[in-house]
């Protein structure tokens, strides 16, 4: 069993035993619940008909045998130098299988299964391979995903190697499993270690993540296996451990209000919601559920901090995730935690808290960036067969920053909500965000934000959540009730509970759900919006009230539903106004550019704005201003959107309180572009005034009421009308829908139905525990994991021609950091349209050649410079597509 390698440097023959390093992955399991206990008793929680010492015994033996597949030829081949210096067999390949499959099928294989069943594993004498399975998975399955099943005919060990493996789990099996185990029988055996298989696998990917990193000396020389585990892999396991940032400080505890938020100025009280949240955060067991209804700047976010500090403060919590719908909301709710997040840990000399940022684009974010130091891992470290650098990289903070999918290990996180749906998806090592989820609270903001897919998605993350034995809450200031009730009734069939039938009473709204525990509190309000609201059917009404705020001196946003009408918006206003004060902000920017635009725009429209900066500045954007920023208009045009959407947009009107308003403007005002709200609409009804935004929501009726509606309010009252309002444009039976709207009703409502569907059929099954059976088809890569649906989407690297070749867009320089700063999304048609051909496609291949990433995943798209100041046209023949950095990414047919 000594002459296999199970780690090798690149450059050299230096490698480390097979034997050893599998006895450094269970024993960096082993430094990791010593160190963790929380996580421990997690674990026996999701256990409970195993004895706690016969977990302990089953986990460290499955992760002794987790490599078991490298002792196949198809893994000792990569490098038969060292497979001759050990005087092994000789390693003649003979399958492509992975050792990850390969491990599962020697584990079953009958020449091997006798060296450890039955006396090992069960008292009664018989596999309990049904029982075991989802450990075996979760073991085996440490590169991501399950293993998938061989036939028996692609094993083929040679003699030599059965003996090796036999020997290996015979000292192994006395080491960690010295006596028989008691499991449990009956109907319990199949459940008995589902729940849990799914943090064992993320934590047996973590274990062999750090177990493969700098921190382990290469061992080529035979040792006992016991002195080698106790003498080297325990030491230097539990230092990894220790350095790699993954363990959380202890919460603090008995805190006031401004010492857990520290950013509050001493002068201001806790709102009520924020009261109410310190009151019973800390009053219940087990998984808990809260969600809090109030209007955008009320401190909802505040109370959702509090209520996951008194979750960690009882001892059920290590820290919390906060996940958003966009990059732009995530960036700047990492600003507003970075300087106070450290209240609620009690830091030590030993566990700093770290503060991740998540999500696709994070490498270019420059105060992240400098928050952790990148080092690499030495080469090596990986394994060969992968054909990728080291998963075990440098320790601390950026142990965790070098790799994506550690991100949600980190104690306090931030991030899209994409990163956190993940963990609910066939995804690549998703059991590595389902483990960092897990030891945290899950924040979800703006949950009233997304379609009926990603929503049911939500639900499924919310099964696990519960079933994992942690806690969520959820922020809105518009959640429909059926959509509350169906984020309610997911927990609650994770956790075991009964469902209760929530309310759609007023805002603000506490609803608390835990073991036995049911309770919906009405809270007072204490932000309030009085916003006067109007239609116009002529967009040039609207046009003339943007120019009459800028004559004013004032400033104003205008929200379009799709970027070509903001663009065409943009256009026809820069005819009237200055066109240095008309502002453009949508998603179709490189994004160098567009966070450069988000920048400007919150200089003039934010929060801290002056009277100066926002004089006679207009802003047309699309939807990602409702969501995205903390800007504050004194006028606001949007064209007609669902209710709730309307209610958000109407919350960027005014927002804060300024000593100065234009004249005419003294009060928040929206004026809405929208078709007649008639009694009976027409065939066509609203594509006159609304063109193709109309089919951006197809729920033409839920528009048609969303108008009604507000035909009927010359002023909408925040909160106290919010849900009024919102559920009315949902109510079939106030406002029947019109029978020329009821097939696009009936249509609507089938794609929803359908997008449900297909989310269930993507989600994995909590229930089956991990493994193959969890997943309804295969398992991918997590760039290719959907979690949200639209049109199919591709990536466009933009290049700029110049005198020497070619560049990327953002700078000079080819990393990382620059390729994706350079990069916009596009529909995939789109896309297509810029495919190269002939010489450029030789060019784009050599120019290709020379990037980080090969440029996979993504598509070159060259630009040269027209003879217009900033105007930069595709160079790719046939095509017409124009870039400025004002304007964005222009189609052939926008103009």
């Amino acid at each position: 069993m000594y002459r296999y390698w199970g780690k090798a440097a690149k450059d050299s023959a230096a490698h480390h035993l097979l034997v050893c390093h599998c006895l450094d992955v269970a024993a960096t399991l082993h430094a990791l619940l010593d160190a963790d206990t929380r996580l421990r008793q997690r674990l026996y929680a999701l256990a409970p008909a195993v004895a706690p010492a016969d977990l302990d015994a089953l986990l460290a033996y499955f992760a002794v045998l987790h490599d078991l597949g490298k002792f196949a030829p198809a893994f000792q081949q990569y490098r038969p130098d060292i497979v001759d210096a050990l005087g092994g067999p000789p390693a003649k390949r003979v399958n492509n299988d992975h050792h990850s499959h390969l491990g599962k099928a020697i584990f079953l294989d009958d020449d091997i299964a006798d060296a450890w069943q039955p006396s090992f594993l069960c008292r009664d004498g018989w596999l309990h391979m049904d029982t075991l399975g989802p450990l075996a998975d979760a073991a085996f399955g440490h590169h991501g995903k399950p293993p998938q099943p061989l036939a028996e005919s692609n094993l083929r060990l040679p003699a030599a190697t059965t003996a090796a493996i036999r020997q290996f789990i015979g000292e192994v099996g006395a080491m960690f499993l010295p006596a028989p185990l008691a499991l449990p029988g009956g109907d319990e055996a199949l459940q008995a270690f589902r729940p849990v298989s799914w943090l064992f696998a993320g934590l047996l990917v973590v274990a062999d993540w750090l177990a493969s990193g700098q921190g382990f000396a290469y061992c080529d020389t035979p040792m006992p296996l016991a002195a080698y585990l106790t003498e080297r892999a325990l030491p230097q396991a539990r230092a990894a451990v220790a350095a790699c940032g993954i363990l959380s400080p202890p919460p603090r505890q008995g805190s006031g209000f401004h010492d857990l938020l520290p950013h509050i100025r001493k002068k201001y009280a806790p709102t009520p919601l924020q009261a109410h949240v310190l009151e019973i955060a800390g009053l219940d067991r087990g998984p808990r559920l809260f969600i809090f209804e109030d209007v955008t700047g009320a401190g909802k976010t505040e109370a959702a901090v509090l209520a996951a500090h008194g979750v960690m403060a009882g001892g059920e919590a290590q820290g919390l995730y906060v996940g958003l719908p966009t990059m732009a909301t995530a960036n700047g709710m990492y600003a507003r935690l970075a300087p106070s997040y450290r209240a609620l840990f009690e830091e030590t000399e030993d566990a700093q808290p770290s503060l991740m940022l998540a999500h696709s684009a994070r490498r270019i974010h420059d105060d992240f960036s400098r928050s952790i130091g990148l080092e690499r891992g030495r080469a090596g470290d990986g394994d060969l067969e992968d054909g990728t650098a080291a998963d075990g990289g440098a320790f601390c903070a950026s142990w965790l920053a070098d790799n994506a999918k550690k991100s949600l290990l980190a104690p306090c996180g931030v991030g899209t909500l994409d990163q956190a749906l993940l963990a609910a998806l066939p995804a690549k090592h998703q059991c590595l965000r389902l483990l960092g989820l897990g030891r945290n609270v899950l924040v979800a903001d703006e949950v009233h934000a997304y379609d009926p897919y990603t929503t049911r998605l939500l639900e499924a993350l919310l099964t696990f959540q519960a079933g994992l034995g942690g806690s969520a809450v959820l922020l809105s200031a518009t959640l429909p009730r059926r959509v509350k009730q169906g984020l309610a009734a997911a927990f609650c069939r994770g956790a075991g509970y009964p469902t209760p039938t929530l309310s759609a009473g007023p805002l603000p709204l506490a609803t608390r759900l835990a073991d036995g525990v049911f309770s919906e509190t009405p809270l007072p309000q204490t932000r309030t919006l009085s916003v006067a609201v109007a239609l116009c059917h002529d967009v040039a009404e609207a046009y003339d009230r943007l120019a009459a705020v800028h004559a004013a001196g004032g400033c104003a946003i205008m929200v379009c539903n799709t970027v070509d009408r903001a663009m065409a918006a943009r256009d026809l206003l820069a005819q009237r106004l200055p066109p240095e004060d008309v502002l453009l902000f949508h998603a179709r920017f490189a994004l160098c550019d567009r966070l450069a635009m988000e920048e400007r725009v919150l200089t003039i429209f934010g929060k801290d704005s002056t009277q100066e900066t926002r004089r006679g500045k207009i802003l047309v954007s699309t939807q990602i201003v409702e969501q995205s920023l903390d800007v504050d208009a004194d006028f606001l045009v949007t064209e007609l959107a669902p209710m709730e959407l309307i209610l958000q947009r109407a919350g960027r009107c005014q927002r804060h309180d300024r000593d100065w308003r234009p004249a005419g403007f003294a009060g928040p005002s929206v004026l809405v572009v929208s078709p007649p709200a008639v009694d009976e609409p027409g065939l066509g009804w609203g594509e006159a005034e609304l063109g193709k935004g109309l089919y951006v929501y197809p729920g033409h009726d839920v528009l048609w009421r969303t108008a009604r509606l507000l035909s009927m309010c010359q002023r909408i009252e925040l909160p106290r009308q919010a849900r009024e309002l919102v559920e009315g444009a949902y109510d079939v039976d106030a406002l029947p829908t019109p029978g020329a709207l009821a097939s696009a009703e009936d249509k609507q409502a089938g794609k929803a139905s359908a997008e449900k569907s297909l989310a269930t059929a993507n989600c994995l099954d909590f229930h089956q525990g991990y493994g193959a059976d969890a997943a309804s088809g295969l398992w991918y890569d997590d760039r290719v994991t959907p979690t949200r649906l639209g049109d199919e989407r591709v990536t466009l690297r933009l290049l700029r021609v110049v005198a020497d070749g070619l560049a990327l867009w953002a700078e000079d320089g080819l990393d990382a950091a620059t390729c994706a700063r350079s990069e916009v999304s596009v529909p995939l048609r789109r896309g297509r349209a810029l495919t190269a051909v002939g010489e450029w496609e030789s060019r784009l291949a050599a120019f290709a050649a020379t990037l980080p990433d090969q440029g996979r995943w993504v598509t070159l798209a060259p630009f040269i410079e027209t003879e217009a100041p900033g105007v930069w046209r595709c160079a790719l023949p046939g095509t017409g597509a124009v870039y400025s950095r004002g304007e964005g990414l222009i189609y052939e047919n926008n103009k």
